[in-house]
């Protein structure tokens, strides 16, 4: 039994592998890491103010139920307007913005090998 590696039973030789990226590749990489860095920054944002910044519910104790019933629809009208907002700015900044950007870079990066 030696010291040191065994030797591989597939002889691979030096010219195989994988080229080197250039700079481009590699700044494509960066930002396209970055894009969906922001991406699911945007993300996390939207979630937190979706769950955390709702108007709060209506105190309805010692109401009529006329007024309960339109302290509710009111709510309900609150709510959704409050929800459609940050919903606009999710779809207007990630699905319009940065998906259309990351699939533009992911076909660059992984496209570019058919045609070489």
């Amino acid at each position: 039994m030696g010291v040191g590696p065994a030797a591989h039973p597939i002889a691979i030789p030096a010219s195989v592998g994988a080229k080197k990226a250039t700079f481009r590749e590699m700044s494509a990489v960066v930002f396209l890491v970055l894009l969906i860095a922001f991406a699911a920054a945007v993300t996390i944002w939207v979630v937190y103010f979706l769950l955390d910044k709702a108007p709060p519910y209506p105190q309805i104790a010692g109401m009529s139920s006329a007024d309960v019933k339109a302290s509710i629809e009111n709510y309900h009208d609150l709510a959704r307007e409050w929800r459609d907002g940050i919903l606009d700015v999710f779809e207007t900044v990630v699905t319009k913005a940065i998906l259309p950007l990351v699939l533009l870079l992911f076909g660059y990066l992984f496209g570019r090998g058919a045609g070489d």
